[in-house]
């Protein structure tokens, strides 16, 4: 779960690590340093189809971050969902409905799906879920596949839903992986696990967002007042602590969360957003499995609200922070990756202080996905020569060593 198994010149998330990581990779650190050279900048932009109506944006990324998926507008003005990586850039996938889509999960394959890509992504208008694999070698050589209808949960188009981080691979080595959404036709929450293909419903009527690599679902509750909620087949509906107010959204759920009900607490976390009863603005929140409550992670400085979107395993989250007139890209952490405070710092001032250039942004403005490490990130941002909207990934920099 924690390595992309890719092409070497395409294992490019945090390259000054390598060696730390893999000592058996040390010897290849002279092609890396020749394959990665530009990697000194730690800032890209996904870049965009149509230059003539620019617009992306990026709402999941593998395990190490090493591709990122999402939507950008096509030359015929319909967004269509996207993959990017380093070595292949920007590309297009296949849009079957000829209507607005997007991706939002995506997973490098393992086990028996090994040298596969898999996508998940919502069409028609963003409303049918749908998942996709492909060859690593040949990104836009796939099909999608209705979800619903490959597992058995109503007709085509009924399964719904999603925000970011979708899909995610088991561990375990037999190539099986989920993602998850909600039933049209019953509003209950449910999830797809591929390869063996098997659906399976949740008990209550839910909002789903996202769903962890073993398989337990993440979203809102349809209780009034809401909760933020998570459920699996081996972990009973359960609600997050402090879900109180108006409405609480569970967003992001990490990989691992789910390996244990009991133990491994330390890499199961659930971010969202509460907001305050009986009324008033949206709060980040952030939880530990096995903590009595949601730790409310803040805004910045003279802004109203926040939400957070993803977190990693180690409990890096990221989102954004909001005042009237426009929204911040930001990352709370305490892990050490980003930051030691756990407040929210804005992303773009970190990699300015890290010596990254980001002139080429006006403002980054929200972040959707983090890697499993929490050492990549990304979203959407401004960019400075046009204002247009771009998806962005970013990495945290490592000394040169």
């Amino acid at each position: 779960m924690k390595t992309d198994l890719l092409p070497l010149h395409a294992r490019w998330s945090r390259p000054f690590g390598i060696a730390r990581r893999a000592p058996w990779a040390t010897g290849l650190l002279v092609f890396f340093a020749t394959a990665t050279s530009s990697l000194a900048q730690a800032l890209y932009s996904i870049g965009v189809l149509d230059p003539a109506n620019p617009f992306s944006e990026v709402r999941a990324l593998s395990q190490t971050g090493a591709y990122a998926v999402g939507t950008s507008r096509s030359a015929i003005g319909t967004n269509v969902p996207v993959v990017w990586s380093l070595v292949d850039g920007l590309v297009a996938l296949p849009n079957p409905s000829n209507r607005d889509s997007l991706a939002h999960g995506v997973s490098v394959g393992i086990g028996a799906n090994a040298g596969y890509i898999i996508i998940s992504g919502l069409h028609e208008g963003n409303l049918t879920h749908r998942f996709y694999k492909a060859p690593l070698n040949n990104l836009a050589g796939g099909t999608w596949t209705d979800t619903a209808t490959a597992g058995g949960l109503g007709v085509a188009g009924n399964l719904r839903g999603g925000l970011a981080n979708d899909l995610r691979s088991h561990p375990g080595h037999d190539g099986r992986w989920y993602t998850a959404g909600r039933r049209n036709d019953s509003g209950r929450n449910a999830r797809f696990r591929g390869d063996p293909n098997s659906g399976w419903d949740g008990t209550a009527v839910t909002a789903v967002n996202s769903v962890s690599a073993y398989g337990v679902n993440v979203g809102r509750s349809g209780a009034t007042p809401s909760a933020a909620f998570y459920e699996g087949p081996a972990q009973a509906f359960s609600t997050v602590p402090g879900s109180t107010g108006v409405r609480a959204d569970g967003h992001g759920i990490s990989p691992s969360f789910g390996i244990s009900a009991t133990s491994n607490f330390d890499v199961q976390w659930i971010c969202g957003q509460v907001q305050n009863y009986p009324g008033g603005n949206f709060q980040a929140f952030r939880w530990k499995r096995g903590e009595p409550s949601m730790e409310f992670l803040g805004a910045l400085p003279g802004h109203t609200s926040s939400t957070a979107y993803s977190i990693a395993d180690t409990g890096v989250t990221v989102g954004r922070s909001f005042i009237s007139g426009g929204e911040t890209a930001v990352v709370w952490d305490t892990s050490g990756i980003w930051d030691t405070t756990g407040t929210p710092k804005v992303i773009q001032d970190l990699l300015n202080a890290a010596g990254v250039d980001t002139s080429a942004w006006t403002r980054l403005v929200r972040a959707y996905a983090v890697s499993d490490d929490g050492s990549v990130v990304a979203g959407f941002g401004l960019w400075a020569a046009d204002g247009s909207t771009r998806g962005f990934v970013a990495v945290i920099p490592e000394p040169a060593t």
